[in-house]
């Protein structure tokens, strides 16, 4: 894969120069895009690993907390203390190094216009749209690359002690665990393998005077959501939204990339070479990775709700699978520099051009958003907000400025769902909202409406009707504890 003209010095020099000029701009571009976007895409999740790592601090169990991920909320946690803009920038440099380090794998194997692949990552449009929120699939990607990076830079066990992390930065992670004992032993690098238990001997050790138990992490750990609510769906759920995970501009460079790694290795079938890492741990990952949450979401209901933007998480494999199909379709025209330099100009452009034909930019805030924001300032105007509010959307507590943990000012969810007046003070506010009430929070809205111990005090219907999650009609109601 190399080239004499494209490996002198000076096509190195421009090589870097254009990588850190488009890292740069991309900086600019994201942080605007994070100061600017009112919404985010992540909805609810996004603002609840924001109230982990921003309380974190005052509550430090809260750094273990696996729903949030402990990796994230160690991480995010110092970023989150200025607020959501903080957190959604952390993601910034999230993605910026991420996208250096997919660069730098390129030039690794001196493909011709590997700062392509900084784009291919950075506006693979499930990926942009993600990168100005809280959400903890970027993250998952630049400890995925580290690794990756890190192997090929036969640094061996410190690719080993990233990789162990990776189920601390999603939980689904785990399963790219066993690719990267292959390659060590395929490397015969076998002082690796012990490492691959770093992660969780680290975080089994830090929790045991927390939980009071070495094994925590089991008992701690959460599944998927109630079977009525999150279902199941078709197989290739995943491949109809390709468009909108990857973008057909990066999937053509994609699949050209696959056949190939692929054909490359059959060829070589006999002789390890770095094909086979390339091979095992890139296209391997990006196909294991999404092939795991295609079957689970077809087979095992209740675990996944089908969500595309988990798939974002493993982009960065795809950037370089992508960027190595753009390298072979430059082998056949290279010599012709104006031609090649025309073919990667207009490449760059279509990928740069596709997420913002898929999603909004700037990120509105959404119908559900708006509305929660209107009730919480019809609480302030009626200076309910200094009662005991129970809320079911985690938004509620942002719009009113109260610590989501501190049980004097809110508490999430009713207790009792069959008798939801059991233990609830008097005078305490209930904000049941159609999209968490009725899933999440399993209380019909029947059992506050038409229960003697509640008051209505308002209701909210968007301006214009919409269907929220398991097809309700999407409404708020306020009642008070009589």
């Amino acid at each position: 894969m190399s080239d004499k003209f494209f490996s002198h010095p000076v096509m190195k020099s421009i090589n870097n120069y254009l990588a850190f000029a488009l890292i740069g701009l991309s900086a600019i571009f994201f942080i605007l895009f994070s100061v600017f976007s009112d919404g985010n895409w992540g909805g609810a999740d996004s603002y609840v690993h924001y109230r982990i790592a921003r309380y974190a601090v005052n509550y430090p169990h809260l750094f273990l907390d696996l729903w949030g991920k402990p990796v994230f909320n160690i991480l995010s946690s110092p970023f989150a203390q200025f607020g959501f803009l903080g957190i959604k920038i952390f993601n910034v440099v999230v993605a910026l190094l991420s996208s250096y380090l997919v660069y730098d794998i390129a030039r690794m194997h001196n493909w011709h216009g590997r700062y392509v692949a900084i784009l291919m990552l950075l506006f693979a449009p499930i990926y942009f749209i993600i990168i100005p929120s809280a959400l903890t699939e970027p993250l998952f990607g630049l400890v995925l690359v580290g690794a990756v990076w890190l192997f090929f830079k036969d640094r061996f066990v410190l690719s080993a002690i990233v990789i162990s992390l990776i189920p601390f930065a999603r939980n689904e992670g785990f399963v790219l665990i066993p690719l990267f004992l292959v390659a060590y032993l395929m490397k015969r690098s076998y002082i690796a393998i012990p490492f691959l238990l770093t992660g969780f001997l680290f975080f089994s050790l830090v929790g045991w005077p927390v939980y009071d138990n070495f094994f925590w992490i089991f008992p701690q750990s959460q599944g998927g959501g109630d079977l009525g609510i999150y279902g199941r769906g078709p197989l290739f759920h995943y491949v109809h939204s390709i468009d909108k995970i990857l973008g057909y501009p990066i999937l053509i460079f994609w699949l050209i990339g696959f056949l190939f790694s692929f054909f490359s290795v059959l060829k070589r079938f006999k002789k390890i070479t770095n094909e086979h890492y390339f091979f095992l741990l890139v296209v391997g990952g990006f196909l294991t990775y999404f092939a795991a949450h295609s079957v689970v979401r077809w087979l095992w209901e209740g675990r996944s709700l089908g969500l595309i933007r988990v798939i974002a998480g493993v982009v960065p494999l795809a950037a370089l699978v992508g960027a190595r199909g753009l390298h072979e379709l430059l082998n056949f025209f290279w010599k012709k520099k104006l031609l090649s330099n025309v073919f990667i100009t207009v490449s760059a452009i279509l990928i740069v051009v596709h997420p913002f034909n898929k999603y909004p930019v700037p990120i509105p805030t959404s119908w559900e958003e708006q509305l929660i924001k209107i009730s919480c300032n019809w609480l302030k105007e009626e200076n309910l907000d200094d009662h005991l509010i129970y809320f079911y959307d985690p938004l509620i507590p942002h719009y009113l400025d109260k610590n989501p943990y501190d049980r004097q000012q809110v508490h999430e969810l009713i207790d009792d769902r069959v008798n939801p007046e059991n233990g609830i003070p008097t005078d305490a506010i209930i904000i049941w909202d159609a999209h968490f009430g009725p899933n999440e929070g399993q209380l019909p809205l029947d059992r506050l409406l038409h229960n003697e111990h509640f008051e209505l005090l308002k209701k909210f219907v968007p301006e214009h009707p919409f269907k929220t999650l398991n097809a309700y009609d999407y409404e708020i109601y306020i009642f008070r504890r009589k």
